[in-house]
């Protein structure tokens, strides 16, 4: 394998991008793989058990490219996922398949902002992208994402982390290997052209326009070529892979496991997999022409999760993977149940409305876990001190066993003395005796 640093990517506007090219000693041409994301590649270590390196061992080109006004692309940027975003990778994509060293044939891959940028490269149609693998990534930036959640602003992640992050990032200058004398030119621009993204997101914290033209929510019918969805119950994003799943028309696959926002071969919990085979095997049918059995399989596969003692630094979840044909899967039902006095929960509702009454306290939901973003030790805990200071209700004891997959729904029906109130709803499962020592519970536990 050669690697070549800084190959510049010409765009329709004549501004150039950065790209690294990780390529087999072998004879091409070849199919190329593309992961499109801001986070300077020039500053990530590439591992050498790494998906570029992998891919570049079975065969593929890989490619990695920083969008335009990050690492050593040229240009501006100012927020996430803007239009010209999108027609750059369109760009991109084309401009590899016509490369000498590219057979034509060009994937797109990657984890969060990299699965973001699949989803909406694809709906654009290159011609010569025969096949996504988005991992971690949502259809919806508004109701599925690290800014908002029902219009409430994610303090952790968001403006601890992530939004003053890319301020940083976005200000270091770039590498001067393979960009000659322009380093300094584009360094500049970069300097004097970005805007932090946190101001554009804090402008909007309603669901508008703004929030539209990279959701895949709305328009998933554009997207035209085979998608492989990969995501995790403890990620971010554990709702849109479903949704995708079922609302894709075209050729699709499904890998969900127990992992939090790291990729399944280092995520936290385990059961850890070799996921590279399995895009290998989805590549390999779609780029490459090859029987590798995927269109035999049943199209999903899911990790049904069984009860650990809840502790934010697990390293494992109990369970099994289960395959299914479709979904929803055949057999699956919905259950209603019923807020009703005295904190029951009933499968009819009460005869009589009542109303319970909750006095806001700032600390209720520390217990309930870290939003993603891929620490080992951001996993729930046992969720009494949250109770304690909550509205809680409790069915009876399970008569039979219950495997909820899937999204589950509240309607609620409330009124709040402040002008501005969010409200949050979980689901859990309660041990016989209401407390949880680190052991299996005997039968019959409640929801």
């Amino acid at each position: 394998m050669r690697i070549e640093r800084n190959v510049r990517v010409p765009m329709r506007d004549g501004a150039r991008l950065a790209a690294d090219l990780f390529r087999p000693d072998a004879a091409g041409p070849l199919p190329a793989v593309v992961e499109y994301h801001p986070y300077r590649k020039d500053d990530m270590s590439v591992p050498r058990n790494g998906p570029h390196h992998y891919f570049a061992e079975h065969g593929y080109v890989s490619v990695r490219l920083d969008v335009r006004g990050t690492g050593a692309s040229e240009g501006t940027t100012t927020d996430e996922y803007p239009l010209q975003e999108q027609l750059d990778g369109y760009d991109a994509i084309e401009w590899i398949a016509r490369q000498p060293w590219c057979d034509g044939n060009v994937a797109m891959f990657g984890s969060s902002y990299s699965g973001f940028t699949a989803l909406q490269v694809a709906l654009h149609r290159p011609p010569h992208l025969k096949a996504i693998v988005p991992i971690y990534a949502t259809d919806d930036r508004y109701s599925d994402d690290c800014h908002y959640v029902g219009g409430a602003l994610r303090m952790y992640y968001d403006v601890g982390f992530y939004a003053t992050r890319m301020v940083a990032w976005n200000a270091l200058p770039p590498t001067s290997e393979g960009l000659e004398d322009d380093w300094e030119r584009i360094w500049r621009e970069h300097l004097e052209g970005s805007r932090p993204y946190l101001l554009t997101w804090l402008a909007h914290q309603a669901d508008d326009p703004y929030w539209r033209p990279a959701s895949v929510a709305g328009q998933v019918e554009k997207i035209a070529c085979p998608v492989f969805l990969i995501g995790g119950w403890r990620d971010g994003y554990p709702n849109p892979p479903l949704r995708l799943f079922e609302r894709l028309r075209v050729p699709r696959r499904l890998l969900i496991g127990p992992w939090d926002h790291a990729r399944p071969d280092a995520a936290t919990p385990g059961p850890r997999i070799d996921y590279l085979h399995e895009v290998v095997r989805w590549l390999d049918h779609w780029l490459k022409g090859r029987d590798t059995g995927v269109l035999r399989e049943p199209p999903a596969a899911v990790y049904m999760q069984r009860y650990d003692a809840p502790r934010p630094d697990r390293r494992l979840t109990s369970g099994e993977w289960r395959w299914l044909p479709e979904w929803p899967p055949p057999g699956q039902r919905s259950r209603a149940l019923f807020l009703a006095p005295e904190g029951g929960l009933a499968a009819e509702p009460p005869p009589h409305q009542e109303v319970a009454e909750l006095r806001y306290v700032p600390t209720v939901g520390v217990a309930g876990g870290l939003w993603s973003g891929g620490l080992a030790v951001g996993l729930p805990e046992d969720q009494r001190a949250d109770e304690a200071s909550s509205l809680v209700f409790t069915s009876q004891p399970l008569v039979a066993p219950v495997e909820v997959l899937g999204r589950p729904r509240a309607v609620l029906h409330a009124a709040s003395t402040a002008p501005v109130a969010a409200f949050v709803v979980k689901l859990c499962d309660v041990a016989p005796d209401g407390a949880d020592l680190g052991r299996r519970p005997p039968a019959r536990p409640s929801l």
